[in-house]
């Protein structure tokens, strides 16, 4: 206490000063309000900045966007996909079960036309940090391939809160989302992403938080408003050089499961996403087919 007495003396005693120096006062206030007004530009632009950013993030996102519109009369892009997708699955099994192989090899080769062999499947939302982390690590690794040793990478994202009050008119858009339409009316497909995530290299790898990531899995067939927000889901369904799935004998097309991607720079979490495509390094190398 002594010492804290000692070190606020001197504030003490300036406070003391200004309170009884009548012509200090108004210089004080002065310069308050010229810091303002000075200050006001930099707050601008940061706010400015923050703005742009959440703008590239929703662009990027929205580029590579699967539609709701459509979902209150099951007619959207987005449910177009999970309905897809589950089928997609369904024919894996009996492919890698020798069943109904022509059925199941033709199912497989539609989804593969439509939607790519091999892709990212992101839910995505406004106003989400975790969001702009992987976006920005993932549009960098899109537009510099060749430097992660990579090809091909695509995406299809669903960003599930997209304002869609200007395009469905339903009196359902007034009390439940559009995501949630599509949710309850395909939750067979994100019911697959937690089967898939439970044996991902992603789960089975040291992640930092086990526990977290574990109960981030269970939100995926709870209620769909407590669904964490990003998913990233990576499907793999590509060929090897004689023509047989690379993941053939694997449970799920959906090899890698998870929500945040690691790394302090966009080029770190662009390496990252590079070993996800690649299954290489701590996190993603563990082989899937174990």
């Amino acid at each position: 206490m002594k010492f804290l007495k000692i070190l606020a003396t001197p504030f003490i005693k300036l406070w003391g000063w200004i309170r009884d120096t009548a012509w200090v006062q108004p210089l004080l206030i002065v310069g308050c309000i010229f810091a303002v007004i000075f200050s006001i530009p930099y707050i601008s632009k940061g706010i400015q900045n923050l703005s742009k950013s959440e703008e590239d993030t929703m662009k990027f996102y929205n580029n590579n966007r699967l539609s709701m519109s459509g979902a209150y009369k099951d007619n959207s892009d987005a449910g177009k996909f999970l309905y897809a997708y589950s089928n997609a699955q369904n024919a894996w099994e009996d492919y890698n079960n020798s069943k109904n192989l022509e059925d199941s090899k033709k199912t497989l080769s539609e989804f593969s036309d439509r939607y790519g062999d091999k892709f990212f499947f992101i839910l995505a939302k406004s106003s989400c940090d975790a969001c702009e982390n992987i976006s920005t690590g993932l549009e960098y690794l899109k537009n510099n391939q060749s430097k992660y040793d990579v090809k091909g990478v695509k995406l299809h994202t669903i960003v599930v809160d997209q304002d869609l009050s200007k395009n469905d008119e339903d009196d359902n858009y007034k009390t439940d989302s559009a995501f949630k339409m599509i949710y309850d009316n395909y939750s067979g497909a994100f019911d697959n992403f937690y089967d898939a995530g439970r044996n991902g290299s992603y789960y089975t790898s040291n992640v930092s938080d086990y526990s977290s990531y574990v109960d981030n899995l269970e939100t995926l067939h709870g209620k769909v408003e407590d669904i964490k927000v990003p998913l990233v889901v990576m499907v793999d369904l590509s060929k090897d050089d004689y023509g047989e799935y690379v993941m053939k004998g694997y449970d799920y097309i959906a090899t890698q499961v998870f929500f945040e991607i690691t790394g302090d720079t966009k080029y770190d979490r662009a390496s990252s996403f590079a070993d996800c495509w690649k299954y290489y390094g701590k996190t993603f190398g563990k082989s899937v087919t174990e």
